[in-house]
């Protein structure tokens, strides 16, 4: 209710939330400033009658050309909500504007129902069998992706059941064996189901061939990448020819620059990280493909100690997935909200020397994770 001869002076004028919004939200922000002709003692945010910020200017009040600001989150009940912002002047004289907001509930299972089918192909290789003759042993990779798959097939997952998942770690990485898992496995998937592609190791441009990208698989001989690596076009041909489902989403942990025979801790073999950049070009093989890749094409990509014995993309991209990411609290993890946690963590963790990169079309509420 407005109290003044001059209604220009004397208001309440709130930019969020607008009136009858609808939100699946837990709380809502609430952005709004006070307008009055006289000073201003106290302004109260009330929802659904219960005080839940007042502002005290005491004595002192404000002046007549003051805009009392007011920026806050509130939490909202399910169904109808009454936002309150009530001004009270110095003379006792009271501006009100009330604003009905509306809580929906949001299925906790749902999301997962409306995909047929998931299925998961997840590599993982640490040690390599030509590792005296240029690939440098990693730490981590195979644990990344055991644990990875011990998440999908968790009920947090999605509940991935085994006759629809691959595992492939260390020796059982051939190139052969990711040949089968990508071409033939995964080719069973049908339109409406789900892919998850990942691959925590190395990848490397062919010596002598920069332009040659591959992964390097268990049994990779450097000197023979050719016929013992696996190519990044057949990546790209398993994507367009060989899997249907329209929702592909690929995790890629590996990949980056610290040449044959690198640095520890470093998941690469290779002059640069071209292996990221094509990684992430694969989004535009069909729609509905998603790359995350756990660096840039320039940055190296780290895995150590510090990570609870995990490559720090992973790491962060589990704890994620486990709730963390979870910034709504409505008990889903999206592919937004994963990547916009993984993201900031990765970033903040490597100080701003490993940045995790997203391409592709897709729903940012895809569902990756159920929490409660």
């Amino acid at each position: 209710m407005l109290i003044s001869e001059d209604k220009k002076i004397w208001k309440v004028a709130t930019s969020y939330p607008k009136p009858n919004v609808v939100t699946d939200k837990p709380e809502i922000g609430v952005v709004a400033s006070v307008h009055t002709g006289a000073p201003i003692k106290t302004v109260t945010l009330l929802v659904n009658d219960e005080l839940i910020k007042r502002i005290d200017l005491k004595s002192k009040g404000s002046t007549l050309r003051d805009k009392i600001p007011l920026d806050v989150s509130t939490p909202l009940s399910v169904g109808n909500n009454k936002i309150s912002i009530i001004a009270t002047t110095v003379q006792n004289k009271i501006v009100e504007k009330n604003i009905n907001v509306k809580r929906v509930k949001t299925a906790k299972v749902a999301p997962f129902k409306t995909i047929q089918n998931r299925w998961a192909v997840v590599i993982g290789i640490s040690k390599y069998l030509n590792a005296d003759r240029g690939i440098p042993q990693l730490q981590f990779a195979h644990r990344d992706a055991v644990a990875f798959m011990d998440f999908l097939r968790s009920p947090h997952g999605g509940g991935f059941v085994s006759t629809h998942t691959k595992l492939l770690i260390n020796e059982e990485a051939t190139t052969r064996n990711i040949r089968s898992a990508l071409f033939t496995f995964l080719k069973q998937a049908e339109k409406d189901d789900l892919v998850i592609i990942y691959f925590a190791g190395h990848g490397a441009p062919e010596i002598g061939r920069p332009d040659n990208l591959y992964l390097l698989s268990y049994d990779t001989d450097v000197d023979d990448m050719a016929s013992t690596a696996f190519p990044m076009w057949d990546m790209e041909t398993a994507l367009k020819r060989y899997i249907a489902a329209e929702r592909v989403l690929v995790f890629a942990d590996a990949c980056h620059s610290a040449g044959v025979g690198g640095e520890a801790g470093l998941r690469s073999v290779g002059n640069n990280n071209l292996i990221n950049t094509y990684l992430s070009n694969l989004q535009k093989t069909k729609p509905g493909r998603v790359t995350i890749t756990a660096s840039e094409a320039n940055e190296l990509s780290r895995e150590g100690k510090e990570w609870d014995d995990h490559g720090v993309f992973t790491y962060y991209l589990l704890k994620g997935l486990k709730g963390d990411a979870d910034s709504d609290n409505n008990g889903i993890v999206t592919i937004s909200e994963a990547f916009n946690y993984v993201s900031n963590k990765v970033r903040r963790s490597t100080n701003s020397q490993q940045h995790p990169n997203i391409q592709g079309k897709f729903d940012n509420n895809l569902p990756l994770a159920i929490i409660k």
